[in-house]
């Protein structure tokens, strides 16, 4: 069975929206945390997890904090394989990305068609 971030990402969003102060370094922290101690496989499947959830929203703070976890489990898993979800959905991925995302965001859209060839 896979070893899935879901609902650990489901609770971090949740709690930003819940809690009125955040401190500045909650996404990194909790980034930092879901990677911890983990595989390079592991890292590749939660890249997954991200842009799964990041399709199901529209909010731009959370589709680019979720495409930079999305990018740094990418990078920490150090790999050019392309996930199930990129290699079914790549164009989805991609237009939300553009209509959503910040800057940063655009840059894993360069990364996906630079580095993994999509």
């Amino acid at each position: 069975m896979k070893n899935s971030i879901k609902k650990e990402l489901d609770i971090i969003f949740e709690n930003w929206y819940a809690e009125e102060e955040v401190s500045e370094t909650y996404f990194s922290d909790n980034l930092f945390r879901l990677s911890k101690d983990k595989s390079q496989s592991e890292l590749f499947m939660y890249v997954d997890d991200c842009l799964e959830k990041m399709l199901d929203t529209q909010d731009f703070y959370d589709v680019s904090e979720l495409v930079n976890y999305a990018h740094s489990f990418y990078v920490w898993a150090d790999t050019t394989e392309v996930t199930p979800l990129l290699k079914k959905n790549f164009k989805e991925v991609k237009s939300h990305i553009l209509r959503y995302g910040d800057n940063r965001s655009i840059e894993f859209v360069d990364f996906m068609e630079k580095k993994l060839k999509l």
